[in-house]
């Protein structure tokens, strides 16, 4: 998506959201748009037009995780086993220390085999979680004799300070932004009721059914939306 202008008629108020795939471009009008991806420069690169209401993007900074993919047998001595020990976990999660690689570890199902090789019994794959990337020498004090190694870097979530203001869910008359729960919290299952939330908040604003607006429920405590 390259721009989302707005087309203002006398009885309806369309969006016109351009876009791009490689090469071919296209463009589509609609009643309401929900974006669900953060308003970063260097992921999203939307911009908004000739909207009658100034759009407000909230300009932030996002923490970026390193995870890195290695086959091979974990040493048990770095997390303080014996070897003589069976240690084969599934999981291993770490406390804030200096002295830690990673911040968390787990085991990861390969997707494909390497075909005429018989890997040893300790052997798995491990889904490894770092603020920083591993050198060489970090991924063998971990995995002695690593057979493969990957490493892919993302912005995992928004860097939280306790001065950060909320951005809004609702941009535009009928334009959304389901991301902006990232503020809030950034899971994937959160993500999910995000996007359940927007739906329904656009349709009873679509249907001018605004006291389902942030409704509180009173019996049982809770509300329809967030």
């Amino acid at each position: 998506m390259t721009c989302c202008p707005l087309f203002a008629g006398e009885f309806v108020h369309l969006y016109e959201v351009n876009y791009s795939q490689g090469s071919v471009a296209g463009h589509s009008a609609y009643d309401l748009v929900i974006l669900a991806t953060p308003l970063h420069p260097s992921k999203s690169p939307i911009r908004f037009h000739d909207p009658a209401q100034p759009i407000s993007v909230h300009s932030s900074r996002y923490q970026e995780k390193v995870v890195t993919l290695v086959a091979g047998c974990l040493n048990a001595s770095y997390f303080g086993q014996e070897r003589s020990e069976p240690f084969r976990p599934t999981a291993i999660t770490t406390t804030a220390h200096a002295g830690n690689l990673i911040l968390a570890a787990s085991i990861a199902v390969p997707v494909t085999e390497v075909p005429d090789r018989q890997p040893p019994a300790c052997a798995r794959v491990w889904r490894l979680l770092s603020p920083e990337p591993l050198a060489a020498a970090e991924v063998s004090r971990l995995f002695p004799s690593p057979q493969a190694v990957r490493e892919a870097r993302w912005l995992a979530h928004p860097r939280y300070s306790p001065s950060d203001e909320a951005p809004p869910f609702v941009l535009h008359r009928h334009l959304y932004h389901l991301n902006a729960v990232e503020w809030a919290a950034s899971t994937m299952e959160v993500m999910a009721i995000s996007a359940k939330n927007a739906a329904l908040l656009a349709r009873h604003r679509w249907y001018r059914q605004l006291e389902k607006v942030d409704q509180d429920i009173v019996t049982l405590g809770q509300k329809v939306e967030l």
